[in-house]
């Protein structure tokens, strides 16, 4: 299943991440891959084959410490857009300007 550019740029539009020329066509060969496979294991006859889970065989929480963290200039590094020391995120109810 060869996917269209279309698809391939939604999926990249869905992603955040901007694709050009060759970059597309090779993200469109794996995902394509990746659908061809799903495909594949669509097929596998599963009928009789019970269910089952498998969950973790020791406890995988830890104990609740206090850790260093990022300071807020190094958390708010690599944000697109910051305003007044915090995230500034493009508002989604309402109208208007980014909030």
């Amino acid at each position: 299943m060869r996917l269209s550019k279309e698809i391939v740029d939604h999926v990249a539009d869905l992603a955040q991440i901007r694709l050009k020329g060759e970059e597309r066509e090779r993200v469109a060969s794996e995902l394509s891959r990746v659908l061809e496979y799903v495909a594949i294991l669509d097929g596998a006859d599963i009928e009789g084959v019970e269910a089952s889970w498998h969950g973790p065989r020791a406890s995988v929480t830890r104990m609740d410490a206090p850790r260093p963290s990022l300071t807020r200039a190094q958390a708010l590094a690599n944000a697109p857009k910051v305003r007044e020391g915090m995230f500034q995120i493009p508002r989604i109810l309402g109208e208007g300007e980014e909030g």
